[in-house]
């Protein structure tokens, strides 16, 4: 692991940082030339005719559909007895 650490510490002198160097100062410079930067228009591009899966039902959603049921359930009893009544 040590060995590791000794060589990135070696090599970020000679790569990383002339790279960072080189592109702050073309930043500067187009800054300073006013050069207008665009990305342009970006449209999504994906597979079309694939199908979603269908997304699993969360635990907050599957407990709120059992109360659901459950109350649904105690309304009808509710209702049969008072029909036998």
């Amino acid at each position: 692991d040590y060995l590791w650490f000794v060589l990135a510490s070696l090599l970020e002198p000679l790569f990383y940082h002339p790279i960072n160097v080189f592109f702050s100062l073309r930043g500067y410079v187009k800054q300073i030339l006013g050069t207008q930067m665009v990305w342009g228009n970006m449209t999504r591009k994906g597979v079309q005719s694939a199908k979603k899966p269908a997304a699993p039902a969360s635990v907050a959603q599957a407990k709120s559909a059992e109360a659901a049921e459950a109350a649904a359930s105690a309304e009808n009893k509710k209702e049969e007895e008072n029909a036998h009544a």
